[in-house]
């Protein structure tokens, strides 16, 4: 499978939706597999396709033009403006996606700006009837607006409060080591030092079934899982261990919990 391949979120029971029902009374499972190919091609195209290339949309499908053209314009399943046709649902994912990879990115770069700042900086020699500068307050603690200390400086007990709070579910933290919140302030970072996101990671952990244990090899998430590294909170927060998105049985859950332990 090709490296760039990206991958969108698909609900198992989305065939029972009123819409694609009527979808499947007129042309069953066809016009079913024309649907999720139209929603294939607007995930790459960013989310946009133009209403007047439906007809080389169905040539590239080899697919009936006119069942094509229902199935974009009859059924309520895609928005336009007569110009260009599009998803609501698709273009949310899109931005959540773009907003996640925008945070990744500047995180990358706040990290690589600390590993500039605290390099050790070369000793130059002192006049023996010099004063040894003593450090002001303002360069040991810069504080920024909202009352948070600027640069490594962690909120680790609103943390600990927070994950206590809407992970009921789950071990308590009873002791946070050096390692630990090393893997919490990487983690922040990422999320551009927000304890909010944070919170909206907690509350779908806890809230998903699969994340609880209820899958067959009876795995269960942790606190050091979700911020072991940048993949595991990004696949919470963006639903990927949602109720709805898990499937049943055996074989789904298997591979999700392989998913997670190669992650680890």
């Amino acid at each position: 499978m090709a490296k760039e391949t990206y991958f969108f979120s698909h609900d198992f029971n989305a065939r029972n939706d009123p819409k694609l029902v009527a979808v499947q009374q007129k042309y069953g499972l066809e016009g079913l597999g024309a649907y999720w190919c139209i929603i294939e091609n607007l995930y790459e195209q960013n989310g946009m396709l133009e209403v007047s290339k439906v007809g080389a949309l169905a040539y590239q499908l080899h697919g009936d033009a006119k069942m094509i053209k229902d199935v974009v314009f009859e059924f309520g399943l895609f928005k336009n403006d007569g110009q260009f046709y599009w998803s609501e649902s698709v273009n949310k994912r899109l931005k959540k996606r773009a907003n996640i990879a925008d945070k990744r990115r500047q995180a990358a770069q706040s990290r690589w700006r600390l590993e500039e700042q605290t390099e050790e900086p070369q000793e130059s020699p002192v006049p023996e009837d010099s004063t040894p500068d003593q450090p002001s307050s303002q360069q040991s603690e810069e504080v920024v607006g909202n009352g948070k200390k600027k640069g490594n400086d962690v909120d680790f007990k609103a943390v600990v409060e927070l994950y206590q709070t809407h992970c009921p579910s789950y071990s308590a933290i009873v002791k946070l080591s050096d390692a630990r919140k090393n893997k919490i302030r990487i983690r922040l970072e990422e999320m551009q030092g927000s304890l909010e996101t944070l919170k909206e990671v907690f509350v779908k952990m806890e809230a998903s079934k699969f994340c609880r244990g209820d899958n067959q090899r009876g795995w269960k998430a942790t606190f050091d899982w979700l911020f072991a590294n940048e993949k595991n909170w990004v696949k919470v927060l963006e639903g990927n261990y949602d109720n709805k998105n898990v499937k049943p049985g055996p074989t789904s859950n298997d591979q999700q919990v392989n998913d997670i332990w190669k992650d680890q």
